[in-house]
């Protein structure tokens, strides 16, 4: 998923992963864009500082359950 589809897709609140179902992708209410691991709640940007760059590879990305 490129960075557009992955905002699209957690505006339309589908519930986007990165790599597996343990770490998800979502909107926090200042409206950053985050990557947290369920099990343990260790958190990153979606992007790098750009905001541009996304952290991990596109195809890593996905809609659980599709």
């Amino acid at each position: 998923m490129t960075l557009i589809e992955i905002k699209k897709a957690i505006a339309e609140k589908k519930a986007v992963r990165w790599k597996n179902d343990s770490y998800k992708v979502y909107q926090d209410n200042l409206g950053q864009y985050l990557i947290t691991c369920i099990p343990n709640g260790h958190t990153v940007g979606l992007t790098h500082q750009d905001g541009v760059q996304v952290n991990g590879s596109e195809q890593d990305f996905y809609i659980q359950g599709i």
